[in-house]
């Protein structure tokens, strides 16, 4: 499967919430770097990026090609047969810090930490569900 490159104006006719949108502002990011492949030393910085009335679709097209690609690398080519030509498909885009836990998970993870802590089971599954359920009595 190839990856089509899109036409910046393609893009901004299927962004229907975009509009004409644009961004002021200074975003910061951080990650670290070595000065070649070779290297054992590396510095971390981070960079602020001054963004001055840069449209929304500048910024949220490199965004949507990385969740493209991993899309095409996972369910686009297990799939590949049953996927028809030229048709639309709908992926759900979440952003891992922005990922909302369900009361499931939370109480799952509160479990695994009573357990970690010396507490057994069936107590340990009953401390945590009242823990999250009830977050005063555990404070």
């Amino acid at each position: 499967m190839v990856l089509i490159q899109y036409e910046r104006e393609s893009i901004m006719e299927n962004i229907t919430k975009v509009g004409n949108y644009t961004v002021t502002g200074k975003f910061d990011i951080s990650g670290s770097f070595k000065a070649d492949g070779d290297s054992t030393e590396s510095k971390t910085v981070t960079l602020r990026f001054i963004v001055q009335d840069v449209p929304l679709i500048d910024l949220i097209t490199p965004a949507l090609s990385s969740k493209k690609i991993a899309w095409v690398n996972g369910p686009g080519r297990t799939r590949y047969d049953a996927w028809k030509d030229r048709s639309i498909i709908e992926v759900d885009y979440t952003s891992p810090a922005k990922r909302v836990i369900t009361r499931e998970e939370r109480i799952e993870m509160t479990r695994q930490a009573f357990l970690r802590a010396g507490l057994k089971d069936p107590q340990a599954t009953e401390l945590a569900t009242k823990s999250v359920d009830n977050p005063e009595i555990t404070t």
